[in-house]
């Protein structure tokens, strides 16, 4: 049981820590331990279960940001591409290689928000039949988005 959410701000303003935290408290549930981070134009995080391992992260590679709900179940293909310590790692390569299709050569569940800080670019990217939900709204220069379908 996990969750990610943010808020990405396009017109250089600064989000507020308890803007985020306001946007968490609409998504999670009770007693979830929860991860942030703040930086100049956005404001990401996740959220689990204490009990359960969480599959969420916020990942730095290169000059992208990861916020992923990511489960891979073909990592050893993957492997034959390019090596990684994790499948953070693996997503952020794959993403570095394909762009956008790199959905196309992931077998997994995953809702992943990529933050391109060299191209200023953010791609939401999640798995085709949608295990992962990913929600999101565009307004007054800002993109807020979460994914927290429980299960």
């Amino acid at each position: 049981m996990s969750y990610i959410f943010g808020i990405l701000d396009f017109s250089g303003v600064n989000i507020k820590e308890g803007e985020l935290t306001k946007l968490e408290r609409s998504v999670n549930g009770e007693n979830f331990v929860s991860h942030i981070e703040l930086a100049v134009n956005y404001a990401i995080g996740y959220g689990h279960f204490p009990g359960r391992e969480s599959n969420c992260a916020i990942y730095m590679y290169q000059h992208l940001v990861l916020l992923a709900d990511l489960r891979i179940y073909n990592l050893e293909y993957l492997k034959t591409f390019f090596s990684f310590d994790n499948q953070y790692e693996a997503f952020a390569k794959a993403f570095l290689k394909w762009g956008t299709y790199c959905a196309n050569s992931i077998n997994g569940d995953f809702a992943v928000v990529v933050i391109d800080q060299k191209n200023n670019e953010v791609h939401l990217i999640r798995d085709h039949i949608g295990a992962r939900p990913l929600a999101y709204c565009y307004m007054a220069n800002r993109l807020i988005f979460h994914r927290t379908n429980m299960g």
